[in-house]
Order: structure tokens, then sequence, then C-alpha cells
């Protein structure tokens, strides 16, 4: 349900079912703050406040009659509306603004220049002259140090015109420069935020080729270096990162993708105006991700375990970072560290909540339990992964493959035959809309040749040689890629049991970097990150 259909009762609900326990302690003493002690008790936006803790699924109806047995649906509207508006200002008060982890630094000081201003605002007219330079002042630097350009622009101005009025022309025309360069910062920044969710929107329906893309993104970057050098603003600088890295992962050159990586981290990390935990969180979960893409397995456990460190325990988030570790574990064998890591994963995941990732987390589960050489808890794990059966990025295909290399482990032939027969139709029957990747298709036409073969690895890989050759190719739909559910490398593991070996991971070589047609060369530009201011 989308708030903007709800109606007032049920915003506040969801209002209050948000709130921390400070703030509702916070908000409780405030409702009844003006109230004398003869009132305090009558207090009705108290009384629904409460109920609504008491008991948060209570139907409007009911609430009503619980606040005053007489009280039309009219009045009853008016005090939800009341009562919003006094609980969205208790949670501005600077108890709970300045309250620990509730806001970053960079909120915090929005609120506090914007009740600087209106302070200043306040008193200017009532002599206190000296007192009103004093919360300008304190409003401009602090807007300066966050990058809070709009507040910025509107302080300076008004502290301009102050000062111009009571000192003359030279003190007012003496800010141009200042108002001049905020307004460069600004307008870079808005154009910085116009590619960043240009390019994410624009992704969601994308129908085009990868050199659409690539021509967006190089407009944005060619516009936000120039902009991060002549502003040295480190929110144009983290929109510039961002973008080089959706750049240099589109056209696969990962190890780049890395380095953008690790220069987004550091500028988050020395910028007070762009620092926020959950935002150092996410670049570091990206850089992660990309150095899975590299192979760059070790650097990914670091960089998933500091994403970890700014996340609270267990939130969706940390969950997300705990899968790229467990991967990163994975590839590199560190079983027992993989398996502390998704056995936490399967624990505290809701398969009510979120069944998807309860079942993909439960896949990972199988996946570690056929590298162990346990193919009966493989098979039997992969009854609990329904609920990505019906995703599109391959997750079914995966499922059926790895069925049937457990069958053929196990040597139950006769059930691998079956589960062979099935892989093909279901291949057959979505290929045609672009469900199954080239690659899927491949692995199926050598299962149903072993099959053909009587399940002679060698043998099979002898008579049809085009079809390994094919699935060892570095091409985009051929190759093996890390984040698709092929996590048992298929073509490394037909070519163990054709030598008779044990299966053992071995990272593929790197993709070269595609040279997709641009309208612009993408020059790299280093800049230097100002960690003191």
């Amino acid at each position: 349900m989308e708030t903007a259909n709800l109606n007032n009762f049920e915003t506040l609900r969801q209002l209050v079912l948000q709130m921390t326990t400070g703030e509702v302690s916070t908000a409780k003493k405030f409702l009844v703050a003006f109230d004398s002690n003869v009132t305090r008790n009558k207090n009705k936006g108290l009384k629904l406040f409460k109920l609504l803790l008491d008991k948060p699924e209570i139907t409007q109806d009911r609430a009503k009659r619980h606040v005053n047995k007489e009280m039309d649906d009219r009045s009853f509207e008016r005090l939800a509306v009341r009562l919003k508006a006094k609980l969205l200002e208790s949670l501005l008060l600077d108890i709970n603004i300045q309250r620990k982890d509730a806001y970053s630094d960079w909120y915090r000081n929005k609120l506090d220049i914007n009740k600087k201003f209106l302070e200043a605002f306040t008193i200017m007219g009532r002599g206190l002259e000296k007192d009103t330079f004093a919360l300008y002042e304190k409003a401009i630097a602090k807007a300066k140090e966050y990058e809070l350009y709009d507040e910025l622009y509107e302080v300076l101005s008004w502290y301009r015109s102050s000062k111009g009025i009571r000192l003359g022309k030279k003190e007012f025309d003496k800010y141009i420069p200042d108002l001049e360069f905020c307004n460069k910062c600004r307008t870079a920044l808005y154009k910085a935020r116009e590619y960043y969710y240009r390019h994410f929107i624009e992704d969601v329906d994308f129908k085009g080729q990868n050199s659409d893309k690539v021509a967006l993104l190089t407009e944005a970057i060619s516009y936000l270096q120039e902009a991060f050098i002549d502003t040295d603003s480190a929110n144009v600088g983290y929109y510039l990162y961002f973008l080089e890295m959706e750049y240099y992962l589109i056209q696969e050159a990962y190890e780049d993708t890395c380095e953008t990586g690790l220069k987004l981290v550091d500028l988050i990390k020395n910028r007070k105006a762009i620092y926020m935990p959950k935002r150092l969180g996410f670049a570091y979960s990206d850089l992660a991700d990309s150095e899975l893409f590299a192979n760059k397995f070790e650097e990914a456990i670091e960089h998933a375990q500091l994403a970890q460190n700014t996340s609270i325990t267990n939130d969706f988030n940390y969950k997300v970072y705990q899968e790229t570790e467990f991967k990163a574990n994975f590839y590199l064998n560190r079983l027992n560290e993989a398996e502390t890591i998704v056995d936490d994963l399967i624990a505290q995941t809701d398969p009510e909540l979120v069944p998807f990732h309860y079942s993909k987390r439960n896949y990972f589960k199988a996946c570690l339990y056929f590298l162990k050489g346990q193919y009966k808890e493989c098979y039997h794990q992969l009854m609990d992964v329904k609920d990505i059966e019906e995703d599109k990025e391959g997750w079914n295909v995966g499922i059926r493959i790895l069925k049937i290399m457990c069958m053929v482990e196990r040597n139950k032939f006769d059930v691998a035959d079956s589960e062979i027969e099935s892989l093909r139709k279901y291949v057959e029957r979505f290929k045609s809309i672009d469900m199954i990747r080239q690659r899927d298709g491949i692995i199926q036409k050598c299962l149903s040749y072993l099959e053909k073969h009587s399940f002679d690895f060698k043998k099979t890989m002898e008579a049809q040689p085009a079809l390994f050759e094919q699935l060892n190719a570095t091409e985009k739909e051929l190759r093996w890629e890390v984040k698709t559910p092929e996590m048992i490398v298929f073509h490394q593991w037909f070519t163990a049991k054709a030598n008779k070996q044990p299966y053992c991971f071995v990272a593929p070589p790197l993709p070269k970097p595609q040279q997709l047609p641009q309208e612009k060369e993408l020059v790299p530009v280093e800049v230097t990150v100002n960690k003191g201011k």
C-alpha cells in the first residue's frame, strides 16, 4: 500500500510504529508539555498515542471509540492530524536530533543550520544585531563544511544584505565571489545528481545497447571530472567515482572498477560533507563485489567485513555483505569459514518475510555441501530453494544442473537421465524468450551427450570438443561468471571427472575490457582527495 493512498489515521499508525524507544519517551512528555495538571489527564492525543503503541493493529473505528465514545469521524480525523503534527514536531527536538546513531552528522547539521537561520531571522528585528551576525556566521561555516549549498546560498545572501545595509556597498560587494562560487558548486551538485538518477532510472527500463549507457556515462564523467577539479566538492566527487565504477563495470574493466572503488572509499572516509556509516558500507560493498569480478577474493573478504562493521548486525544490508564474504571464502576453498557464514545467514533469515533470500542462502549451502563431497545432503538442501526457481537470473537452470551433478556423483544414473531430459525440455521451452543464457544451453547439450555416452566423461569430451571450447571462452554469453548461480564451474567439474581427479576451482582469466563505441573518449583524471577539509 502506498503512503499517498493512506488516510491520516493510517499514516499516523505507520509513524508511531517507526518511532524508537527514546523518541516515544520524548513524545509522551512533549504532548503534555503545555497542559496544566488538570488538562494533562484528559489529553486525547496522548491517549491515542498510547493506544497505538499498545495495540498497533487496532482499527480506526475502535480507536475512535476508545478515545471518546461520542466522537464523530470528522473530529477523530482532526485529532489524528494534530497528533501526527505534534509527533513530527517532537522528532525535530534537539534531544532526538542529537541522539546517538539516530541521524548522520550531515543531516544533523542541515537541521541545525536551518534552525540558526530562523533564530537569526527572529532576533534581527529585536535589536540583537551582534547575536544575529554570530548566528549567521556559524550557519555559514557549517554549511561550507558540509557542502549544504542551498542553505549556504540563502544564509550568505541574507548575511550579505544585512552587512551591506549597515556598512555600505564595499561590504555588500565583498561577498559576490563567495556567492558565485557557492552557485557553481550548487549547479555542479544538482547536475551530478541528475546524471546519477538518470543512469539508474533509465536502467530500469533499458532496452538499448550498452553503447547507449556508455554514451551517457561518458558525458556525465567528462562533466564531473572538470566540476570536481573546479569545486573540490566531495559530493561531486562521490557521484563522479560512483559513475566511473558503473562505466568500468559495463566495459568489464574490473581492475579499473576496483581502483575507482578504493578512491570512492577514501573520499567518503576523509570528507565530512559525505561521510555516513551507511554510505561507507555501500561503498565497501560495491568495492567487494567488484573484487569478486576481478578474482580478488582476499580483498573482497576484507572489504565485505569492513562493510559489515558499518551496519547493525543481522539487518538486511549486513546479510548482503555477509553473502559477498561467503562467496569469496567459497571460491578460496575456505569451507569452514564459508560454512560458518552461510549457517548464520540461514539462521537469521526469516523464510516468511524474505522467502527469496532464504531460498538463495539454502542454495549457497547446497553448493557448499557439493564442494565437501556431501552429495546426498546437497540434493536434499535443494528442496528448500523453491522461491528462487521462478526468478529470471538463471536460478532454475542452476538448481537443475546442480541436482544432475549430485545424481552423477552418487552414480544414480537413472535419476540423472530423467533430470537431464527434464532440463532439455525446460531449455527448449524458454530459450526463445531469452530466459536461458547461452552458456546454460551449452551445458544442457553437454549433459545430454554425457547421457548418450553412458556417462563416460572422457569420451564425451573427445566427441564434443567444440562445446567445451565454448565453455572455456571469454565471450560474455559463454564464459563462467562469479555472480551467477553456477557456483560449481561446470567445465572444470566435467574436466576433473574425465581425468578422474577431484574438483578444484581455478579462477578463469579475466575478460578483456570491451571497446564499446562512445561519443567521447573517457580520459582518466587524477584528483587529489583533500583530507583536511
